[in-house]
């Protein structure tokens, strides 16, 4: 583990990159470490699930390391891992269809028990815990090219630049779908 005054924290990521290029796993366990957290919020905000986005990150931190070679150091490293992530959370969607869709083709044998927070009465719980996960349901309703901008920009402050960059769109059309999830948040959530 590197110390906060080890040297490998101020490695740049291109550095890191050529260093895992050339065999050294260390490398490459430092560009894990340093973009696991920002990676998992992100993915946790689009997916909604800590399991989730968890089985996400650890793809798309497989996948890149598969792909180290077709990284472009031109570019910032976060960028490229953003997308990976992005395109895994897409997968993990597909496979959320994919699995609804077979659930309603085959009924249940057993009914399900009752919930034990289904018994809890709605006056008993707290109004910003209500707030937050309206906020958590509004963000996972947007369509998903609204999501995706919302949450980069606005959750984990990106710049519009980078943002664009990310999902491979003009700055303005991030700014556009930005606008238009805050619109349709608004009127989902009063």
């Amino acid at each position: 583990m590197t110390s906060p005054n080890s040297p490998d924290r101020d490695t740049p990521d291109a550095e890191l990159v050529r260093r895992a290029l050339d065999g050294e796993e260390r490398a490459y366990t430092l560009i894990m470490r340093r973009y696991k957290e920002v990676l998992y919020r992100y993915a946790l905000r689009y997916l909604g699930d800590e399991d989730e986005a968890e089985d996400v990150v650890q793809n798309a931190f497989i996948s890149a390391f598969y792909n180290l070679h077709r990284y472009n150091v031109r570019y910032k490293l976060s960028t490229w891992l953003y997308r990976i992530t992005l395109n895994k959370c897409h997968d993990m969607a597909r496979m959320k269809k994919a699995r609804r869709f077979l659930q309603r083709l085959v009924p249940e044998r057993h009914n399900a028990l009752p919930d034990a927070q289904s018994a809890i009465a709605p006056e008993t719980r707290l109004q910003a815990r209500d707030d937050l996960q309206a906020l958590h349901s509004g963000i996972a309703a947007l369509p998903p090219r609204l999501r995706e901008a919302f949450i980069l920009f606005c959750l984990e402050e990106r710049s519009q630049a980078e943002a664009a960059r990310i999902l491979g769109i003009s700055p303005k059309a991030v700014e556009l779908r930005v606008y238009r999830a805050r619109q349709k948040l608004k009127a989902m959530l009063g």
